[in-house]
């Protein structure tokens, strides 16, 4: 093979292959089309076809949808001339993207990498509905088969209408490239410049960039060599998905009607009525939970455009920026090149074209960003913002509006039934009084339109609970100590089956779960050959002879090391379930219908790989308070990192959120995990070798900046120093984890749950033995 010529030297035009691959490697630029076969109808629906210019002067290339906006392809294909670089914004010539579907679009935006043959082009209008492809994070080894695909010339066609596809091995790789060798005849042609070079995965490795092009139609018969090169892909998923965040609106870019732009807890909508609004993504058109709204319904078809010179508008259907028909902006032209922003905090920002959420910036703001769940004395709030529980949230609308919103039911489930109107604000006064002001309005001046009628209370303070309630409290009050002025009275009316979801009794003979769904914790033993017995809890020793319901053995287990059995509501019914790790670390379930002697257990087979094959480092508990138990893993250092359950490997992928907590002991035997404070999600409890024990409120662990952790401290002296003998399971159904003490013969006691030691002597009720041991 002969060295290819230098990229300046490579051709006097796109169209120039074909005269000069006697010399050397050519772009597949204007060119290169796949000798392989045709592809199969959707199989390859991702790829689109590529034309740059007119009929006179134009060139095509290949391309691939890595999402609906955007296409990946060779820089190549844009190039002025062979060897220049492309310039980033729109294309100097006409260009127009095919999809599979045959709708044509045109390209309005060129993002090019310097380093390698590579350009992002994003299109005017997107792709709704087209197939796209994943990038691929892992650099493809010496020897790997993978596919090339692409529309340009094959052996016999001059302009094929069809995809082809070519088989390739991979000959050696660098920093930025892939070189490549077609299996059998297979080679890359014109026209397949920039089509996607794919892993058996179907994942995007690289795009291709030239080729030999022996045995392409119109190639020196002479030349049969098959080799090409494509520009590697696998390590831009970073940049790829910075380029094409589809929450990023850049300049130019339009918002069709009926387009939604959905963030991570609101989403923006162009509705087909011509409004513009800002939804909690539980909520939408038609059902509500709306924070911002444009004001512009009743103009069918309008759009948004954000604008060249700066400002972000909405349009009628046939206006536009010259044209009239405005409808509404933000007001902030004369900033050429800024861009719209809709943050993760939910608030849709205008930045300049070096702005940016952290380095500043901002022209305009629907000021609907997220605020933290307590609000001080002596505080002012303008009207948008909303607060986050995990089940509901607190929205005081554009309008002046105050509501309650479920996330779950998708609905409202209380409201101030007032609005203010724009200028609205939410006041929490010196004097203890939440008061909702219209615009102009304040202490001492009046026009307010809402309160809660808690004045006379100084340094009170409102705070969203976990449980969804909205409460005004005493400056010494507060959630678990009491002084409530005023509330909402949106506290849930059917809690969380903490007693199911989370496992208890780590891998000892005696567990508590809850085995019939009544919420409260039975109590439950392996035997040596594994073998599972019930006692249903209906009070425990405490409620006399009935307290407690012998059901026998249950089920005969599935294997005889008891430490690889766990006890946990995996379905969400309210249930426990039975699992069990296996050996090579993959976790097998069981979902209870009731025991041996009722209903048989439902095999689901593996529902999880596992991340590690010692047991020992492995709970299963609720962490994001969905009913559902998770899987939750130590390292050796402490440190806990969490994958969501979604319905298990057979159903939907494991999320994995990543490292929740860095730890607060070294020792995770001593680490427990129940839900102390009713909402639904597990705890982090530790028992200190001297028996205290330290609780932490989950939050949303360390992936929630600031705020993932609510520290508590010490709960409770301890009954021992044993930690093998304490268990926090919430006994009483009360909804708060109690405090459970293994004794002699397998008996337990327990300690309820009032308040712990920062509540005083009240804090616990000790209700002595609950269980006399099987």
């Amino acid at each position: 093979m002969s060295a290819p010529r230098p990229r300046t030297a490579r051709m006097t035009g796109l169209l120039a292959a074909a005269t000069a691959v006697a010399a050397g490697l050519t772009t597949a630029g204007s060119a290169q089309a796949l000798t392989g076969p045709e592809a199969p109808t959707g199989q390859y629906a991702s790829v689109v076809k590529l034309n740059i210019g007119d009929d006179a002067n134009g060139r095509a290339c290949t391309a691939a949808l890595v999402n609906e906006w955007w296409v990946a392809t060779a820089a190549s294909c844009f190039a002025p001339a062979p060897g220049q670089q492309v310039p980033a914004g729109k294309p100097a010539l006409k260009s127009t993207v095919t999809l599979a579907d045959g709708r044509a679009l045109e390209v309005s935006e060129l993002v090019p990498r310097t380093d390698r043959d590579v350009v992002l082009a994003r299109l005017g209008v997107p792709a709704r509905g087209a197939a796209t492809v994943k990038p691929a994070a892992t650099l493809p080894a010496a020897g790997a088969d993978l596919t090339a695909a692409g529309f340009g010339r094959t052996k016999t066609e001059w302009v094929p209408d069809k995809l082809h596809t070519g088989a390739f091995t991979v000959n050696a790789t660098d920093a930025t490239t892939l070189t490549i060798t077609g299996k059998g005849t297979d080679a890359i042609c014109k026209g397949d410049t920039g089509g996607p070079l794919l892993n058996a995965a179907g994942e995007l490795v690289g795009v291709n960039s030239r080729s030999w092009q022996g045995g392409c139609l119109g190639t020196n018969p002479a030349e049969t060599r098959t080799g090409a090169v494509s520009a590697r892909t696998d390590d831009l998923g970073e940049w790829i998905a910075t380029v094409t965040d589809p929450l990023l609106v850049r300049s130019g870019q339009i918002i069709e009607s009926g387009t939604t732009l959905v963030g991570k807890n609101l989403k923006l909508s162009m509705q087909a009525d011509g409004n513009l609004v800002i939804y909690h993504n539980s909520g939408g058109e038609g059902k509500g939970a709306a924070l911002w709204s444009s004001n512009t319904y009743g103009n069918p078809g309008a759009y948004a455009i954000m604008q060249a010179d700066g400002n972000f508008a909405v349009y009628t259907k046939t206006g536009g920026d010259g044209k009239g028909g405005h409808l509404w902006s933000t007001a902030t032209f004369g900033n050429a090149g800024a861009y719209l922003r809709f943050q993760d905090d939910g608030n849709l920002v205008v930045y300049k074209k070096d702005g940016g959420e952290g380095t500043g910036g901002g022209l305009w703001s629907s000021e609907t960003g997220m605020r933290p769940n307590t609000l001080p004395s002596d505080g002012r709030y303008p009207a948008g913002f909303w607060m986050d529980s995990p089940a509901k949230i607190f929205v005081m609308a554009r309008d002046g509006r105050l509501y309650v919103w479920d996330k779950s039911q998708a609905k409202q489930v209380w409201s101030s039934d007032v609005a203010g109107g724009d200028g609205s604000y939410l006041s929490m006064q010196r004097d203890g009084n939440l008061v909702a002001y219209r615009k102009g309005g304040g202490d001492g001046t009046g026009n307010s339109y809402w309160s809660t009628a808690t004045y006379g209370n100084t340094g009170a303070y409102l705070t969203f609970q976990n449980d969804g309630n909205l409460v005004v409290y005493r400056k010494d009050g507060g959630e678990g100590k009491g002084g409530a002025l005023w509330a909402s009275g949106t506290v849930p009316t059917d809690p969380r089956p903490s007693a199911a979801v989370n496992e208890a009794g780590g891998s000892d003979r005696v567990r508590w779960a809850d085995f019939d769904g009544d919420r409260k914790p039975d109590y439950i033993t392996i035997a040596d050959n594994g073998a599972v017995s019930v006692w249903l809890n209906h009070g425990g020793d405490p409620a006399g002879a009935n307290g407690w319901q012998g059901l026998g053995q249950v089920a005969s287990g599935t294997t005889t090391d008891r430490s690889r059995v766990r006890l946990a509501d995996f379905d969400g019914d309210g249930k426990a379930d039975y699992l069990v790790i296996n050996a090579n670390g993959s976790v097998n379930a069981w979902l209870n219908r009731g025991g041996d002697k009722v209903a048989p257990w439902k095999a689901l087979g593996q529902v999880a790989t596992g991340v590690t094959t010692d047991q020992s480092k492995v709970r299963f508990a609720d962490w994001d308070g969905d009913g559902r138990t998770d899987y939750l893993v130590f390292n050796d250092t402490g440190a806990v990192d969490v994958y969501l359950n979604r319905g298990g490997d057979q159903v939907a992928p494991w999320q994995g959120i990543g490292r929740v907590t860095t730890g607060a002991t070294t020792d995770r035997n001593r680490v427990r995990f129940a839900d102390s404070d009713g909402d639904g999600k597990a705890d982090y409890y530790v028992v200190k070798p001297d028996g205290k024990v330290d609780l932490f409120l989950n939050r949303g662990g360390d992936v929630v900046p600031n705020n993932g952790w609510s520290v508590v401290g010490q709960v409770t002296g301890g009954q021992t120093t044993d930690h093998t003998k304490v268990q926090f399971v919430d006994f009483n159904s009360d909804t708060h984890a109690d405090y459970v003490l293994a004794g002699a013969g397998s008996s337990a006691s327990v300690l309820a749950w009032n308040g712990g030691d920062p509540a005083g002597a009240k804090g616990w009720t000790d209700l002595g033995k609950v269980a006399s041991g099987a």
